[in-house]
């Protein structure tokens, strides 16, 4: 089983677990853990969530990114411009932008401005690459605040946060 903390921009918190055959949510405010039913597979590794400008988002593999509304009590699926959430394995979470990885051990970042715009564009300063110390497949990527780590099966890469909309990441493998 896995859990997360979903966040409100200060009106709300919840919990969304997953387990190996379905995904439930604990709101705050009802005190009650409720079954959902949003699809994709049930089990751990195939939802993941990042926080980004107080609202947490709900990456579901083969679904799409959620939101949890916590006025209406229901989790809403999201817009996003210029990614096939088809193609995602998971999202992050770096400084204010939204982050995914791909299975061609590709990462990629939203807009400074809007965390679901992933048109790449230097004035909004989303992209994506493909990282060359990376290894292997990519297993998970650990949020640092402005910076990641990637993990994968063979080695770990650090990406720092540089400030430059252009360059916005240095990637570095980990050394032993």
């Amino acid at each position: 089983m896995e859990c997360f903390e979903l966040r409100g921009g200060g009106i709300g918190l919840a919990l969304l677990a997953v387990t190996n055959s379905a995904q439930y949510l604990y709101d705050s405010d009802l005190l009650s853990w409720a079954t959902l039913s949003i699809g994709g597979a049930y089990s751990p590794g195939t939802t993941s969530v990042a926080n980004v400008k107080g609202v947490s988002y709900i990456f579901v593999k083969g679904v799409g990114i959620f939101v949890y509304d916590f006025s209406l009590k229901v989790l809403v699926l999201q817009t996003v411009l210029g990614l096939d959430t088809g193609e995602v394995e998971g999202i992050f979470d770096a400084g204010a932008v939204l982050g995914f990885w791909t299975l061609e051990m590709r990462v990629g970042w939203s807009s400074t401005f809007n965390p679901l715009d992933f048109v790449p564009s230097l004035s909004t300063g989303a992209g994506s690459t493909s990282v060359l110390a990376i290894k292997s497949e990519i297993v998970a990527v650990l949020s640092l605040g402005e910076d990641f780590i990637i993990y994968t099966s063979l080695n770990a890469v650090a990406a720092r946060q540089t400030g430059n909309v252009q360059y916005p990441f240095v990637f570095e493998e980990i050394k032993n």
